[in-house]
């Protein structure tokens, strides 16, 4: 339990000011703070893409990036040595590991299938995906500002499709 850094409200006031922030070192600083409470602080990271384009936003992306990458494999490494095991993560989330495969492996999308013994639900899927990505061409050309919480908005959304849903 004190292993896990776990604060919604924490993590909501870091993404909320990571959008506001335009300083390198700041945006790094409060993604590092978003992915040291929340695992979805790596959309804050993927949400950083986005300043690549620009040369003048690139410093800002790549700390951004650099920031979230070294708290997530700090974070990892300190999990593996607290379990004698490297994939540590992996045996305490059922839904990414599997006793009998030798690596874990996302199964959102059969667990679906499965927890509604339809695979009609696949069309529904499909037809999300879809507008997601319409969706993000739609704010890409609205200018970088907005791709940047698109982008965000898509690593949220998809990471809700590689979890077990009960």
């Amino acid at each position: 339990v004190y292993s896990a850094g776990y604060s919604e409200a924490l993590f909501l006031l870091a993404a909320g000011l990571f959008f506001t922030s335009l300083r390198p070192v700041r945006s790094a600083v409060l993604a590092a703070v978003g992915m040291a409470t929340r695992i979805s602080g790596a959309a804050l990271a993927f949400s950083a893409l986005a300043d690549l384009r620009d040369p003048a936003t690139r410093r800002r992306a790549i700390a951004t990036i650099g920031a979230a990458v070294v708290v997530f494999a700090a974070w990892w490494a300190f999990i593996a040595n607290l379990t004698g095991d490297p994939r540590g993560y992996l045996l305490g989330t059922p839904s990414w590991y599997a006793a009998d495969s030798a690596v874990g492996s996302p199964i959102g999308l059969q667990s679906i299938i499965e927890a509604t013994g339809k695979s009609s639900i696949v069309w529904f899927v499909v037809l999300f995906l879809l507008a997601l990505v319409a969706g993000t061409i739609a704010v890409f050309r609205r200018g970088p500002d907005a791709l940047r919480l698109g982008l965000f908005a898509t690593a949220c959304v998809a990471s809700a499709y590689v979890e077990t849903w009960n």
